[in-house]
Formats: structure tokens, C-alpha cells, sequence
């Protein structure tokens, strides 16, 4: 589309998990996904069933995240979950894991990163760690990055990882991180370390 995409998620087959006691699906690729090279909305609370989190922080999050994008079969070294090259794209809703690199790249402005778990299971209580970090920065200007945000919804878990919960690079301005749980389960007391 010459405007913004919208992916939405309607999966009605057999669970791979459930979730709140909804039923989940994994989505495993066998190779590195394609880039997002035209603005997006990548929304896994359309999945019947998901919510955002509505819990203050330091209450446990009661996110019900449905859709889990499991990087095991993807290949390795060095493949991302989410490699984002365009503007004003956002994501949520996901739990991104198990890639052998990043779990999100950044590599365009203007992008939110709101309400999805990184590198853990979709109940944020399992560790399910990326090999590099939860969200990356390309090399380059990548500016006015949100990652979180006030709002309870936005609150992402960046944890378990074997790198950094998230990884700014020099070169970029104005980067919002705030509300998110890093090296937490989604309890906000149990350790999952990054």
C-alpha cells in the first residue's frame, strides 16, 4: 500500500499454547523474515482472545499475548526476528524469541515498540532468550524510537536475552524507553536477567 499497513491476526485452528486460558499460536519460520520496508502496523491484540496489559506498575502485567513469532528455526548466526526499515511503523502484541541475533531491529524513524515480550515465552514468566538483544539499533539515524511508554498498554518485557534488554546505538535522537520491565518476568519481582 502507498499508506500504512495493517496486519492483523484471526488464527482459528489448534493451540500451540494457551494464555489466560486463551488459545495461542506460534508462528515459526524456517529463514530470516523479510524486512518491513513500507510502514506498518504489526497489531497481535486483533487475535481474538489477547489483551494489553491494564496493570500499574509494580502490579504483575495480566497482558494476554497470543501470538509468539519463535526464531529456533529461523538459521544462524547473526538472524533478527524483526528488522524494521520503515518510518512511523509500530509493533505490539508479539512475543519475539529465540532468534539467534536481535529479536527487533530498528533501522527507520518514528517507531513504537509497544506491549510485546522480548525473549520470553508469551506469558512473560518463561525465558525464551534472543541471541543478541530484545531491540536493536541499526547503524545509522534512527530517531524518536518509543519503547513503552506511560500508559499500562505500551509496557513491554525486554528479558532473557543473551545480549542487553535493548541496545541504542550513537547516531540517534530522542529515543523514549519508559514503563518496561527489563531482566523481569512479567510477576515484576522473578528474575529472567538479560
Amino acid at each position: 500500500n502507498a499508506d500504512t499497513s495493517v496486519i492483523k491476526f484471526n488464527i482459528a485452528e489448534v493451540a500451540d499454547f494457551t494464555n489466560g486460558g486463551q488459545s495461542g499460536f506460534t508462528i515459526t519460520p524456517t529463514s530470516a523474515l523479510p524486512d518491513i520496508t513500507q510502514t506498518a502496523t504489526i497489531d497481535g491484540y486483533t487475535q481474538p482472545g489477547a489483551s494489553a496489559n491494564t496493570t500499574v506498575s509494580p502490579a504483575p502485567l495480566d497482558t494476554v499475548i497470543l501470538i509468539e513469532i519463535n526464531g529456533v528455526s529461523a538459521g544462524s548466526p547473526g538472524v533478527n526476528g524483526l528488522t524494521v526499515r520503515a518510518n512511523n511503523t509500530i509493533i505490539q502484541g508479539l512475543s519475539v524469541n529465540r532468534f539467534s541475533q536481535d529479536g527487533i531491529i530498528v533501522a527507520a524513524d518514528n517507531v513504537k515498540v509497544w506491549g510485546n515480550y522480548l525473549g520470553t515465552d508469551p506469558t512473560g514468566l518463561i525465558e525464551r532468550g534472543n541471541g543478541g538483544s530484545g531491540l536493536a539499533q541499526s547503524d545509522g539515524d534512527n530517531d524518536n524510537l518509543e519503547f513503552g511508554g506511560l500508559t499500562p498498554s505500551k509496557r513491554n518485557i525486554a528479558s532473557g536475552n543473551d545480549n542487553t534488554g535493548i541496545s541504542p546505538n550513537g547516531g540517534s535522537d530522542s529515543w523514549v524507553i519508559q514503563g518496561n520491565y527489563f531482566g523481569l518476568a512479567a510477576t515484576g519481582v522473578s528474575a529472567i536477567p538479560n
